[in-house]
């Protein structure tokens, strides 16, 4: 029951924040016409509705960053958020029991190793606190692990709970956890009709 109230109440949340807009458009309207800004736009107005520690420019870079990202490594941008959205609800400094850090939730071993193979230069806890390098390396990762695993949703476990663990889980023939993955992709397909950035 709690359970089941829990998920009314983040979904009720969710979609509050899908009908909120924005005000800072920078760019001017001769700009408008251009894809990736149309989603920049759309994806700075649905970060607004979260309490992220950033001040309005940082949220539109933010918002950059995740379309470049994505581009870069063909995926969805709205996988992307619901990603961002699982692991940290946007706050850039957000920080678990573990010690994974940012909006990605990165372990700070797992991010130095991403950092060094990015050729991104390590500054420790800052490194990973920077909400630009932050998404680069989560979604470096991610992209590393769909590559490892053909398939999404082991992808998106292996991310949660470590490419060794599921490797070891699917040697042994035994079921690799899925409820963070499911999650993840039932934000995913909701954003995806809510925000139809594929479309843009």
């Amino acid at each position: 029951m709690k359970e089941a109230l829990r998920s009314w109440l983040f979904f009720s949340l969710l979609v509050t924040v899908l009908s909120l807009g924005g005000t800072f458009c920078p760019g001017g309207e001769e700009v408008m016409v251009n894809p990736s800004f149309t989603q920049q736009r759309e994806i700075y107005r649905f970060i607004q509705g979260f309490h992220t520690g950033l001040d309005d420019r940082e949220e539109w870079e933010l918002a950059r960053i995740i379309v470049d990202e994505s581009r870069r490594y063909g995926l969805d941008p709205e996988l992307v958020l619901a990603m961002i959205l699982v692991e940290s609800s946007f706050y850039h400094r957000a920080k678990s029991a573990k010690g994974a850090r940012g909006l990605m939730q990165l372990r700070p071993f797992v991010a130095r190793v991403l950092a060094k193979e990015m050729g991104i230069p390590w500054q420790g806890k800052e490194t990973i606190l920077d909400p630009s390098t932050n998404v680069r390396l989560g979604l470096h990762y991610l992209s590393k692990l769909i590559l490892r695993f053909r398939d999404l949703k082991l992808a998106i476990a292996a991310y949660n709970y470590g490419p060794s663990y599921v490797k070891e889980q699917l040697r042994r023939g035994k079921p690799v956890p899925t409820r963070y993955a499911e999650r993840v992709l039932r934000n995913y397909r909701l954003l995806s009709r809510r925000l139809s950035l594929r479309s843009l």
